[in-house]
């Protein structure tokens, strides 16, 4: 839905299913945003955010979490590992 939602309002979007494509996606594309879901398989996407972030060529990209987690510390460790909400 999200997809399809700013597809239409003209935005290219990028989808990487898992954290290792999310990584290569974000090197060869350079997205203006990132949106993240902290649970994936493989590689969690806190650990695909501390990653983009110590790339000194992603690392500027703000990172969005999308995700069901909603506890105190799933919040704290989106923040920590580079996410900008």
């Amino acid at each position: 839905v999200l997809h399809d939602a700013l597809d239409e309002s003209g935005y290219t979007v990028l989808v990487a299913t898992h954290g290792e494509g999310a990584l290569q996606r974000a090197a060869q594309a350079q997205p203006d945003i990132v949106l993240l879901d902290a649970v994936m398989p493989g590689m969690d996407g806190f650990e695909v955010a501390r990653r983009l972030k110590a790339e000194p060529s992603t690392a500027g990209i703000p990172i969005i979490f999308m995700t069901g987690l909603t506890e105190t510390e799933h919040v704290v460790a989106a923040f920590n590992a580079g996410g900008v909400d």
